[in-house]
């Protein structure tokens, strides 16, 4: 029947739509109220897509509260979504959310408020109350499970409807619960089970709605993602909420470097605007649009189509997200920044100092683009720590970065990891010391003599030269030869890296290590420097070198946003310090270190007690002595 048309409805069933308008709908039988989109209250607004499984931001307050378990720093989005009265869609809305994980990765809290409204244009003043305006308000919460089960996070959620018009969701409590695994870099699983606790609304309680979610990766990165999903009303006594039984969707994501394209598509529910059919029709929500992001803002946004629609298909509307984050997201492009990072390595000697820079120039690597200034004075790194430091420069390069190395004065080991600098620049009034190598060895055997002190070792086989400390005065003839054959292999693989950075012959290198000292303005004019400049002068110098105006800052605070659902394997480096002695296996938390065994003294080894946290059950550890 038509309003006002042929033959006119009972006033019991009048009232009967009017009341139940927007909440009842069954797979064989449903009323369409005023038409349009089958939407429950219960429902979000509209956003560019949907995300259950796989990337996380604020939004997950809604959408999935076990993603904000993934977060690694503040994060907020604003969401809004506004369709034409004439499309029959009621996904209109703004919403704003922020989330904050906790220290120690023990909790992430979030919340978010939202104002729909879902008023069509019908002409029927008793249907106005179900499609009033109303507001949403909801706390959320995530455990991030990471720690003892890789890639998996659980979350729950409450919301409460508010409005002083719409009588339907007025008062509406609803829970949610919420699980995510990110099985690998290629796979993620989800499941968000909505309004657990049957929501009365109108008098009514509705059935809970399962949505679980499959997202993949083909390439293991953000390169190409692919998604399908869907919302399954749950079984029982109560009322299935309005939509279809089930209800697929799926998107797709393409993009690289900070911007990608998306398509989501989903079935929904659908009635003529223009009767008061009992029976949906299926259609099709559709949204395109192409999201941009830099460090810490993005912005996402496109048209909102409908299909199948009756006689309202094409164009319904537009949705956009703006996000605001704490933690550093991948860059739109390369951009020609001002920002140079300044790594000092003045004081640093420890392994764990180098760790700290060597992730430092990786993490700036991964962002792609930028422009280091190391500065290597008073270091307190041995060679083989200068060179892992080099090689982390050399993948900075690799990914497009500049590295500038500023020396004041030096030798050969500084020289060294400053030769693989894109430009090298000198204090102008330092010498550069790169006369070669020493080794000091010290023996001493007289001193514990006078002392009364005699030396007694085990020792297996020539080259074990340690002992020979305490018991010569001068190395053997199998330890010296030793000590030379490493000595030499040391200067030829300088020589050798030097002159390949330098774009040089090696024997033109070693021929500037037998000249040296150098003077800063000969050290120029004969290329093993390309620049002279003081300490405040280097802002100058960059910005000649680099053609624009640069600002040397300390390396960021803010925690990069991880592109991959899963870190790639790591390889895990023990330190055990002391002697190798005889007893029985300690046990060190997650892991046994054992020396010795059965009354005897033998190699170290290391075994992991919980096999899941890496590729290996047991990893050999090099013991030196």
């Amino acid at each position: 029947m038509r309003r006002g048309g042929q033959a006119r409805r009972s006033g019991g069933l009048t009232a009967a739509l009017a009341l139940f308008v927007g909440l009842t709908l069954t797979p064989d039988l449903a009323r369409a109220g005023n038409g349009g989109e089958a939407r429950s209250v219960l429902r979000d607004g509209e956003r560019p897509y949907t995300v259950v499984a796989g990337e996380a931001d604020a939004s997950a307050v809604v959408q999935n509260p076990a993603n904000l378990g993934y977060l690694q720093g503040f994060n907020a989005v604003l969401d809004m979504a506004f369709l034409s009265q004439t499309s029959g869609r009621r996904g209109s809305g703004v919403g704003i959310f922020a989330a904050v994980p906790l220290p120690w990765d023990i909790l992430a809290l979030g919340m978010g408020v939202q104002a729909l409204w879902r008023t069509q244009d019908t002409g029927d003043i008793s249907l106005e109350s179900v499609d009033s305006g109303y507001a949403k308000l909801t706390f959320a919460l995530a455990v991030p499970l990471m720690r003892w089960a890789p890639g998996l996070s659980i979350g729950a959620g409450y919301s409460r409807l508010m409005s002083p018009d719409n009588q339907v969701a007025r008062g509406t409590n609803a829970f949610d619960l919420a699980v995510s695994w990110r099985a690998n870099r290629f796979l993620s699983l989800a499941l968000m089970v909505r309004h657990v606790n049957a929501p009365v609304i109108a008098g009514r309680s509705y059935r809970a709605v399962f949505d679980p979610e499959l997202a993949l990766r083909p390439l293991g990165n953000p390169t190409l993602e692919f998604a399908v999903g869907m919302r399954a009303a749950g079984v029982g006594p109560a009322r299935p909420t309005l939509g279809f039984p089930v209800e697929p969707r799926g998107r797709i994501l393409v993009g690289a470097r900070g911007i990608r394209a998306y398509a989501e598509a989903e079935l929904m529910a659908y009635y003529d605007k223009a009767g008061l059919e009992d029976q949906a029709s299926a259609a099709v929500r559709f949204n395109v649009g192409v999201q941009f992001d830099s460090p810490h803002f993005g912005i996402a946004a496109g048209p909102s189509f409908g299909l199948a629609t009756r006689d309202v298909d094409g164009l319904h509307g537009a949705t956009l997200r703006l996000r605001a984050s704490h933690e550093r997201y991948t860059e739109v492009l390369p951009t020609r920044p001002r920002r140079v990072t300044r790594l000092s390595l003045a004081g640093k000697s420890s392994d764990r100092q180098l760790a700290e820079l060597v992730w430092i120039v990786d993490d700036l690597a991964r962002r792609r683009g930028g422009v280091l200034l190391v500065e290597a004075a008073d270091s307190g790194f041995a060679l083989a720590q200068v060179e892992e430091l080099r090689e982390a420069l050399l993948r900075f390069q690799g990914a497009g970065g500049k590295v500038a190395v500023y020396l004041e004065g030096g030798g050969l080991r500084d020289y060294f990891l400053a030769s693989v600098a894109d430009r090298i620049i000198a204090h102008p009034h330092r010498a550069l010391s790169i006369t070669g190598l020493r080794v000091n060895f010290f023996y001493f055997a007289e001193l514990l003599a006078k002392l009364g002190v005699q030396a007694e070792f085990v020792r297996i086989a020539e080259y074990k030269g340690t002992p020979e400390r305490f018991m010569r005065m001068a190395p053997s003839p199998p330890v010296a030869e030793a000590n030379q054959v490493l000595l030499t292999d040391t200067w030829n693989h300088l020589v050798r890296l030097i002159a390949r950075a330098r774009a040089r012959d090696p024997a033109v290198v070693s021929g500037w290590v037998d000249a040296a000292p150098w003077q800063p303005a000969p050290a120029r004019t004969r290329g093993l420097v390309d620049a002279l400049a003081l300490p405040d002068e280097l802002d100058r110098e960059l910005e000649s070198w680099l053609d624009r105006r640069v600002r040397i800052e300390a390396p960021p605070k803010a925690p990069t946003r991880p592109g991959d659902w899963r870190d790639p394997a790591h390889v895990a480096v023990l330190h055990v310090t002391g002697d190798i002695v005889e007893g029985p296996l300690a046990d060190v938390q997650i892991i046994a270190v054992g020396a010795g065994a059965g009354g005897h003294a033998g190699a170290i080894t290391q075994y992991v007690l919980v096999p899941w946290l890496v590729d290996a059950v047991k990893v050999p550890v090099i013991a030196s002595g």
